[in-house]
């Protein structure tokens, strides 16, 4: 965990656009896309609750979706639409999709090959360009009563007060939140320390805690247990 990396807007596109999403673009479907986006399946290690577990990689995958569609369960039934920032390919909002198929399903993504391939693997999801900087997210245009989710997306950015500051100009069409998200946090722990080191070391944002207080389950699921996502239920729209 030596050493520091900052993270820029250029790391991230070439990261994400130039890398992981151009080696998918053949998938011809979902699952294919899938398959190759998660790679061989090996024996891993995970974590939940500062526990650890070891399981397949796909036992570990189908774990995270469960938990997290089970987690999102009674606030789907409160909505109508569901917008997820920084949405890939739709990775995981199509496994929501597939548990609610009768709401609208909005993926704002910042990589133009991972928008390509969602709009053509998951064509139930409509996908359309976002980037956390823009001065304004016209992906809320003519949207109400909405669930907006996030899943290590926000860790991105430099300041997640931003992200929060831009959410509440949205309010009056946002329903509810849930951001499964790293945060930079507190304590004494060996395990902890070890965490907040990973996040200094790869430069990801460490306020995200402080800027979408609220309901918070910490080590939600953790594919990464140096780097679990934590589920936020923001009550700041």
């Amino acid at each position: 965990l030596s050493g520091h990396k900052e993270r820029t807007r250029t790391d991230v596109y070439r990261e994400y656009n130039d890398e992981k999403y151009a080696s998918l673009m053949e998938a011809a479907t979902f699952d294919e896309a899938m398959t190759l986006y998660r790679g061989p399946v090996r024996d891993t290690f995970f974590s939940r609750h500062n526990r650890f577990y070891e399981a397949s990689t796909t036992e570990a995958n189908a774990f995270r979706e469960r938990l997290i569609v089970e987690s999102l369960a009674p606030l789907l039934d409160r909505v109508d639409t569901v917008v997820e920032l920084g949405a890939g390919f739709g990775q995981m909002l199509e496994s929501i999709r597939r548990a609610y198929p009768s709401l609208r399903y909005i993926a704002g993504e910042f990589s133009p090959n991972a928008r390509t391939l969602g709009a053509r693997v998951a064509p139930d999801i409509t996908f359309v360009p976002f980037d956390f900087y823009d001065e304004e997210w016209s992906i809320f245009d003519g949207v109400q009563n909405a669930l907006v989710l996030s899943f290590h997306a926000i860790e991105m950015v430099s300041d997640a007060r931003m992200v929060a500051d831009k959410l509440q100009r949205y309010a009056s069409c946002i329903r509810a939140t849930s951001f499964f998200e790293p945060i930079y946090d507190t304590g004494d722990l060996p395990i902890l320390e070890a965490r907040r080191r990973y996040i200094e070391a790869n430069d990801y944002c460490r306020n995200i805690l402080e800027a979408f207080s609220g309901e918070v389950e910490r080590d939600f699921f953790g594919g990464n247990p140096l780097f679990p996502e934590a589920n936020l239920i923001w009550r700041g729209v």
